[in-house]
């Protein structure tokens, strides 16, 4: 896959602000994190939607954008 995947990202303080340092210093590539209850679906390595279980489960690409971690919310389509 040509992205990281950060999961349990709600539920698990200590996974945002990682997953952040490492894309920022470019350890990691951008990433797709999701909440628990939520996940990703790709076609092959193509993103194609974000799918969640329930109504409060986000999911997020993260990219460094002129050196600043952008964290842009994702549409959800509610299982």
């Amino acid at each position: 896959m040509p992205y990281a995947n950060g999961v349990h990202y709600d539920s698990e303080e200590q996974r945002r602000p990682p997953l952040h340092t490492l894309i920022s210093e470019r350890v990691l590539p951008a990433a797709y994190a999701t909440d628990d209850g939520a996940g990703v679906l790709y076609r092959g390595t193509d993103f194609v939607e974000a799918v969640a279980e329930n109504d409060t489960a986000g999911a997020y690409f993260v990219e460094t954008v002129d050196g600043t971690v952008i964290e842009t919310p994702l549409d959800i389509r509610r299982l």
